[in-house]
C-alpha cells in the first residue's frame, strides 16, 4: 500500500501546460454553464438576483483560489464547507434567505459541486510544475 502512495506521488501524471489547459477549459465550460443557470433565475425578485450573486461570487472566488493560493487546501474546504451547506438548508427547505430551493437544488449546486470536485481533482493530481521563469521543468530521463 505505502508502496503504491509513493508512487503516486513520485509519479507526475500532467505537464504543467496540460495543468493550465484544463483549467482553462473547465474554467470556461463551467463559467458558462453557470451563465445558463443563472438567466433562468433572472425572472426573480431583484433581492434574490442579489442574494444568488453574492453567493456565486464567494463560491467562483473560492475554486478560483484553490488553484491560485498557497492556501489550496483552506478555499478548497471553505468550497466543500458553502456548497455542502446549501445542499444541507435546500434539502431540508429551510432556506435563511429567500431563494428558491427547487432551483438550487435542481440546477445550480449540482454544477457548483461538479466544478469544484472537478478542481479539486485537477489541483491535487501529481503533475510537473514550471521553473521560476516559467518554463516547464521536464521529468523525462536524460539519455
Amino acid at each position: 500500500m505505502f508502496r503504491f502512495l509513493k508512487w503516486i506521488s513520485d509519479h507526475k501524471w500532467m505537464s504543467h501546460r496540460e495543468y493550465k489547459a484544463n483549467l482553462s477549459g473547465m474554467n470556461i465550460f463551467f463559467g458558462a454553464i453557470l451563465g445558463v443557470v443563472m438567466a433562468e433565475y433572472e425572472s426573480s425578485s431583484p433581492r434574490q438576483y442579489i442574494g444568488v450573486l453574492l453567493l456565486s461570487a464567494a463560491l467562483v472566488v473560492n475554486i478560483l483560489y484553490m488553484t491560485s493560493s498557497k492556501r489550496r487546501v483552506f478555499y478548497s474546504a471553505m468550497a466543500a464547507f458553502v456548497i455542502g451547506f446549501l445542499w444541507v438548508v435546500a434539502l431540508l427547505d429551510d432556506m435563511p434567505v429567500d431563494l428558491d430551493a427547487t432551483w438550487l437544488m435542481n440546477k445550480y449546486l449540482p454544477a457548483m459541486s461538479v466544478w469544484w470536485a472537478m478542481t479539486l481533482v485537477l489541483e491535487f493530481t501529481p503533475r510537473d510544475r514550471p521553473d521560476r521563469d516559467g518554463r516547464e521543468l521536464s521529468t523525462a530521463p536524460e539519455e
